[in-house]
């Protein structure tokens, strides 16, 4: 099926003049663990990331600037601030970031690159510890096409382009967005009627609903009390307890879910974010999140 999509998008570049679609490749993603794994060269190095539409900023973790021995930035520290808490650092100054050959760079006006570094602890992907957050700041410059059941990301470049304007040979679904700050694209989801904005997230492994979402949906810790509940942790210090809860209906577009059963946790991210649209969404789907055009494109089965 990836081949199929690859194809009949590199045969309609030239559909429409005005709209100009440039491929730049294609990685492969890493699905050993329950994150979307790629595999980027820091400095020359391989290292796995975290692919994390949902993270505003590219983070590396602190022991893996160590072992590459990437300086850091005697002038800028950031505070970092996760459901596990905030976390203060100085930034990382890596000379190169590559994905498939691919230098990646944020679209601003200040020279180099000028990372965040946390202590992550997302584990080892085949044996080498996971290096860190691929975010929005560097993935933004590109329109994205993650293949799910291809395990596969291609980036493109993508100008003068509006409307359904995808080459797809399948028929799609577009889904406007709202861009709060920078890249991060939120999309409107209805559970049980209730319409939640739902941050796009690729780095939540999986989807959950944030304290706002709670309180939008009228649900009280009593009303979660029998669920089942884990604890997790991301970007911070801290654990978060997540419960386990069953609705009756999940809607994005027209993409609808019956008795989806999602996780529900107190944890807040952007003020407007009432909840996170993690891989378990997106792993079955083929979908294009288009940063040139404020879009998302989902593939009907």
């Amino acid at each position: 099926m990836r081949r199929l999509i690859v194809l009949w998008l590199l045969l309609g570049l030239s559909a429409a003049s005005a709209c100009e679609m440039r491929p730049f490749g294609t990685v492969a993603i890493d699905e050993s663990t329950p994150n979307l794994i790629v595999w980027a060269a820091i400095n020359g190095t391989e290292v796995p990331l975290i692919l994390d539409t949902g993270a505003q900023r590219t983070v590396l973790d602190a022991e893996m600037v160590e072992r590459l021995h990437i300086a850091r930035d005697t002038w800028v520290a950031t505070t970092m601030r996760g459901v596990g808490g905030d976390e203060r650092q100085r930034n990382a100054l890596p000379r190169a970031i590559t994905l498939g050959g691919v230098p990646l760079r944020p679209r601003s006006v200040a020279p180099g690159l000028s990372l965040p570094v946390g202590h992550l602890a997302f584990g080892s992907v085949r044996g080498r510890p996971v290096g860190g957050l691929l975010g929005a700041d560097l993935l933004g410059s590109f329109d994205l096409m993650l293949n799910g059941p291809g395990h596969a990301l291609t980036l493109f470049a993508v100008a003068g382009c509006t409307g359904s304007f995808l080459p797809w040979p399948i028929p799609y679904a577009p889904i406007p967005t709202i861009r709060p700050v920078g890249d991060i694209l939120l999309v409107p989801v209805r559970i049980d009627g209730t319409v939640l904005l739902a941050q796009f997230d690729s780095g939540a492994a999986h989807s959950l609903i944030m304290a706002p979402g709670m309180a939008k949906l009228g649900l009280t810790p009593a009303m979660l009390r029998d669920d089942p509940s884990v604890q997790t942790r991301g970007v911070g210090p801290d654990n978060l307890t997540v419960h386990r809860h069953r609705f009756a209906t999940m809607a994005i577009g027209d993409d609808m879910l019956a008795h989806p059963e999602l996780w529900v946790g107190d944890a807040h991210g952007l003020r407007i974010v009432d909840m996170l649209l993690g891989v378990d969404w997106l792993r079955p789907r083929l979908v294009w999140l288009s940063y040139a055009t404020s879009q998302i494109f989902v593939a009907h089965p």
